[in-house]
């Protein structure tokens, strides 16, 4: 892997080294890179949040067990953070942003959020608001389109992208097979299945990372899949209450457990950091569904049995008779006739024989009726 400090000078060398130092530790490089509680926005902050701590841990052991050497590609890490608001996921999206800019040269990245406005007035801005802030700040230029390493535009940068589905193509074609490919999506619960889809290209080669935050809005699609469905054990999941955040308003929080209840879909959603139980054409809420699939239905062994047959008219096709009784279908056997008794009151004498238990009344005018 190229070195940090073969970009600079004899003067900037003592941080490009201490910088260097933080490549699979990015809790200390938040806490070194930013001047926690000293005079100015973060005077009375002394570093991150105990989940945001928990995050940056988790992500440097995962850089340290896959040991990227700069060449064989190794394999994507893969996050997602569910949570209420307010808990500070747009800070997060910031702090991974500068520290992979700054500890990997050749570094390409892609920022997205649901909307516009979500991408330019919060998760961008904060990019640009604590890259103010940097202790390295001076090695990067970040405009409202880009954020690259002097002098290197075109390979050490970063971009925010809309999430509009007909611009999915956007996402493509993104590789750093020396270096860092990674992608960070904010409020991910509402955006397209296409965008996901596109940015899985960009994880192919060098030491991939992805990264979705979000409120989970919704219990369909992508975020939720990888949260709570049936790709989550691919991805590390972390699950925050804003209550438990130091940085989320308790006031507000309180009047909507008030208004809403703390089980219902909004508080859920805004505050629990969990879906919703019901989508928004849903009748039966997936939570119900789910307890129901666990549940062994035995209330049908009171039901009355009815009698079933599915007659054989062509070909190889074969006559079925059956039991069914409430949700449950037993089929005795399956049975080949001669084409001349397949059909009509023929093969009444067949059925009989085979089905003894069955008076022969009720089969002969059952095969009538369904055969003709």
């Amino acid at each position: 892997m190229m070195s940090i400090a073969s970009n600079f000078d004899a003067p900037a060398l003592q941080i490009a080294e201490d910088v260097q130092r933080f490549y699979a530790d990015p809790l200390g490089f938040v806490k070194y890179a930013y001047p926690w509680g000293q005079p100015g926005m973060l005077e009375k902050h002394s570093g991150p949040d105990a989940w945001q701590r928990d995050f940056l841990i988790e992500v440097g052991a995962q850089v340290k067990q896959r040991a990227f050497d700069g060449s064989n590609p190794v394999a994507p890490i893969r996050t997602v953070t569910a949570s209420g608001h307010g808990v500070g996921k747009s800070v997060k999206s910031a702090w991974l942003t500068h520290w992979i800019m700054s500890t990997r040269p050749g570094a390409k990245g892609t920022v997205s959020a649901n909307t516009f406005t979500q991408l330019a007035s919060k998760t961008w801005a904060s990019i640009q608001t604590w890259g103010r802030l940097l202790i390295n700040r001076e090695w990067f230029q970040i405009t409202a389109e880009s954020m690259y390493f002097r002098g290197r535009k075109d390979s050490w940068a970063v971009t925010p992208q809309s999430c509009r589905e007909e611009t999915s193509e956007n996402f493509a074609g993104q590789h750093a097979a020396d270096s860092t490919s990674f992608y960070i999506f904010d409020e991910a619960s509402a955006i397209p299945e296409k965008i996901f889809e596109v940015a899985e290209g960009g994880l192919t080669d060098g030491e991939p990372m992805i990264f979705l935050f979000g409120n989970p809005t919704r219990n369909t699609g992508k975020f939720q899949r990888v949260m709570f469905g049936v790709e989550r054990e691919r991805w590390t999941r972390f699950s925050i209450d804003s209550r438990n955040s130091k940085f989320a308003n308790k006031a507000l929080i309180a009047e909507w457990a008030t208004d809403y209840g703390d089980d219902s879909d909004f508080f859920r959603v805004r505050v629990r950091g969990e879906c919703p139980r019901s989508g928004s054409s849903q009748l039966i809420p997936s939570d119900v569904v789910e307890i129901c699939r666990k549940t062994k239905a035995t209330a049908y062994s009171g039901l009355p049995k009815i009698l079933a047959v599915d007659v054989a008219r062509f070909g190889d096709d074969r006559t079925v008779i059956g039991l069914r009784q409430g949700v449950t279908l037993s089929t005795p056997r399956k049975l080949l006739f001669p084409a001349k008794t397949r059909r009509g009151r023929g093969s009444c004498v067949c059925w009989t024989r085979a089905f003894p238990q069955f008076p022969s009344r009720i089969t002969c005018e059952l095969l009538v009726c369904f055969a003709g």
